[in-house]
């Protein structure tokens, strides 16, 4: 073959593949989870689901001045204990008792929330001072802390 053939075909050949490229690239490509069947969320998922929501609805209380830090603690404790095999681990929170312990999630759970508002770490810490504060009053008063009983 001629090198001038031999170009020819070699232009043809790359003339063919980055038409077939183009157009690949301009079809539009299913999407991971078309086509697919997943199964649906197991139920933990939602009671998880539903957990949140209710935590997140107690620290709006908080907040709001409605419950104080061992009235949200003390519902959380019961969140964290329903249903038993999700029962969250409190042993990861510092404390001696465990009405400690669960405050100390209550203001973990306060300052996440501030963080994933935009505040920094610093701003977040400064904003749950004041529970920080009302659970050293509570130790300092009692030794321990005692949660109320849910109403």
């Amino acid at each position: 073959m001629r090198p001038a053939k031999r170009v020819a075909a070699c232009l043809i050949v790359i003339a063919a593949c980055a038409a077939v490229l183009l157009s690949v690239r301009d079809r539009p490509r299913a999407r991971p989870e078309e086509g697919r069947n997943h199964a649906p969320p197991s139920p933990d998922v939602e009671i998880l689901r539903r957990r949140i929501s209710a935590k997140d609805q107690v620290v709006d209380q908080l907040l709001a001045g409605e419950l104080s830090l061992a009235q949200a603690a003390a519902r959380f404790k019961c969140l964290n204990e329903d249903p038993p095999h999700l029962r969250v681990p409190i042993y990861l929170w510092p404390g001696k008792s465990e009405g400690e312990k669960v405050c100390r999630q209550v203001i973990n759970w306060i300052e996440s929330r501030y963080q994933s508002q935009g505040m920094t770490l610093s701003e977040a810490q400064a904003a749950v001072s004041p529970f920080e504060r009302e659970l050293k009053r509570l130790m300092d008063e009692n030794g321990e802390i005692h949660l109320p009983p849910v109403e």
